[in-house]
């Protein structure tokens, strides 16, 4: 708790120092909404937003653009959609934030309603970015909801197109999860002379329990474990949740969507170590079958504090202990800080960490610029909140020197975001008559203030950039959804170990799936 407290306090006094210096000019908020202390906390990640702005300040008074500088202003959303909201609305209307950086994809599945709901005194009217929101549910144009609700219709199918996200949705893990099953050493002590099956146990039958957190992420990453498991173990005639097959059976189970300590997982550990089925979207309503097999491994899709308190729980219970994998939720330094030892061995999948980690590579540069100001190394995703912030920056000025202001709409701003990354092998086709990016070959961009310093210029003249951000190439597609690659990881000596990397840029591994 000390080490937590003291690095909540290290977040309060950068974000002060750096971010309250004085400037006689205009000044463009950017509001972060982003969890400090509840259920999905990271405290780095506001430092590398404000990095980021550090960064982009320089740039600007170095080309002598005086006139603005951008200012972060940051609210905890705690990761509790009500608060998300409110404090949303408190960052536009009260702090006069022009853009909104949030968090979970319940918390901008929240902000994103306000524009949906009818109520047009609580639109936020400026353009939402998320870091950590990865629900495959979420900007798919082809999303209706089953039970009618047209207000979540839109809210997915993002129609208002005032989201977008620098994070990759979980679709490609749900197929990832399985791959790494097939192939962890693991499986070598558990079932000596075991085949590619995924039968861990050896009983004739692939059984899979997937927990996840009852709420939009762990509904929509246990989905996607699910349904991608007949793909990768291909067994004839196999249709979840109609009846058990005889070689493939998928047990889902969501834990409540509590307070973090609220959560008992005894009795859920119980549930998906027997030899029954709960099969929540069975025909008819069967909520159980007994299938007589138990799971040959776990895949668990919550938040980290949950994925945390789950794997404490279970390694303490002194029950059989099965292979679990885990989604990139407990990637985070939080999981380290609470498990310790029993950290250990434990394995997952996530998004990549760095963008490369050579000198000269995006993530590289990132690093050693993290390091320089903060004294540390990065975490899990902070690169995805640091791109967040500077493309929001850089359509922010691709705006400005269209309309030859410093205030510019919102909604222009939102619609510049992907001229952020005009690669030559991103072609939009026409398709999107409301984007009209600066045309031309595109320069690269990378993080770090030399390059920054370039964008301005480039920028200034009315010409295109290519911005290869430190999480991923950060290259917008029609849905303004990313694609990055994905490392498998394992905890060794207190750390967490790239073991692997599927190379899920422009679907490049044909294990990542769609």
């Amino acid at each position: 708790m000390m080490r937590r407290a003291l690095a909540l306090l290290v977040v309060a006094m950068t974000v002060s120092a750096c971010g309250e210096a004085a400037f006689e000019g205009d000044e463009i908020v950017l509001g972060a909404v982003v969890d400090q202390t509840g259920t999905q906390a990271e405290s780095s990640w506001i430092q590398a937003m404000q990095m980021g702005i550090d960064q982009m300040n320089e740039a600007l008074e170095a080309e002598g653009q005086n006139g603005f500088r951008f200012r972060l202003r940051v609210q905890d959303s705690e990761n509790i959609v009500a608060k998300g909201v409110d404090r949303s609305l408190f960052l536009v209307r009260d702090e006069g934030a022009r853009v909104i950086v949030t968090d979970t994809t319940q918390v901008v599945e929240g902000v994103l309603s306000t524009f949906y709901d009818g109520d047009a005194s609580n639109d936020l009217n400026v353009p939402v970015q998320c870091s950590s929101c990865t629900s495959g549910n979420l900007a798919n144009p082809a999303y209706v909801d089953a039970a009618g609700n047209q207000l979540l219709t839109d809210v997915r199918r993002n129609t208002g197109r005032w989201m977008s996200r620098t994070t990759m949705t979980t679709v490609p893990m749900g197929n990832l999860a399985h791959f790494v099953a097939q192939g962890h050493p693991w499986a070598s002590t558990l079932v000596p002379n075991r085949g590619p099956s995924g039968d861990l146990n050896n009983d004739g039958v692939i059984k899979i329990s997937v927990l996840g957190s009852d709420e939009p992420f762990g509904q929509a990453g246990t989905n996607a474990v699910r349904n991608n498991a007949a793909g990768v173990y291909g067994p004839a005639g196999y249709t979840f949740g109609v009846e058990p097959s005889s070689t493939l059976i998928v047990e889902r189970v969501l834990h409540p969507n509590l307070g973090f300590n609220d959560v008992d997982f005894n009795p859920i550990i119980d549930r998906i170590l027997d030899n029954q089925t709960e099969c929540q979207s069975c025909a008819g309503g069967v909520p159980t079958f007994v299938d007589g097999h138990e799971p040959d491994y776990i895949v668990m899709v919550s938040f980290q504090q949950f994925t945390a308190g789950f794997t404490e729980t279970y390694a303490l219970s002194g029950k059989k202990q099965l292979p679990v994998i885990h989604f990139h939720t407990f990637r985070q330094t939080n999981t380290l800080f609470r498990l310790g030892s029993l950290a250990e061995g434990q394995v997952g999948i996530s998004h990549e960490l760095l963008n490369g980690t050579g000198a000269g590579t995006p993530g590289g540069i990132y690093r050693e610029d993290f390091r320089d100001a903060y004294g540390f190394a990065p975490n899990f995703w902070d690169t995805a909140y640091y791109d967040n912030a500077m493309t929001f920056m850089l359509a922010i000025l691709i705006a400005q020197q269209q309309t030859g202001s410093v205030d510019v709409d919102p909604a222009l701003v939102r619609d510049r975001v992907q001229c952020t990354s005009q690669p030559a092998t991103l072609s939009y086709a026409g398709s999107l008559p409301w984007l009209e990016c600066p045309q031309g070959a595109a320069t690269l961009i990378t993080p770090g203030v030399a390059s920054l310093r370039v964008a301005v210029g480039e920028i200034a003249a009315g010409r295109p950039i290519d911005y290869d951000g430190a999480s991923g190439p950060n290259d917008f597609d029609v849905n303004k959804n990313v694609r990055t690659r994905i490392n498998h990881y394992e905890v060794r000596n207190g750390s967490f170990v790239d073991l692997d990397t599927f190379e899920c840029l422009n679907a490049a591994d044909n294990r990542c799936g769609r």
